[in-house]
């Protein structure tokens, strides 16, 4: 979103995105919508762009099409800090 605004001299103070999220009767996430909020002075032609701008982010893409996630135990001489 950024280097959308910037390509278009568009200032970026005021935007926002907001995380919402919802869950099924498990538990289980099953969507998550993120709001681009825009100061009122934001212009209208480009409102729609940047919520494509950021739908393209790197984050979005990823949980698109996940990768393999690994869990493994190592045992360890030292103890690691949390």
């Amino acid at each position: 979103m950024i280097g959308f605004c910037r390509t278009r001299n568009i200032p970026t103070e005021g935007i926002q995105i907001v995380q919402r999220s919802e869950n099924d009767a498990k538990g289980k996430l099953v969507r998550v919508t993120l709001q681009v909020h825009v100061p009122p002075e934001f212009p209208e032609r480009y409102r729609e762009g940047v919520a494509h701008a950021a739908a393209a982010c790197k984050v979005k893409k990823t949980l698109g099409d996940p990768p393999a996630l690994d869990v493994v135990t190592v045992a360890d001489a030292v103890q690691l800090n949390a």
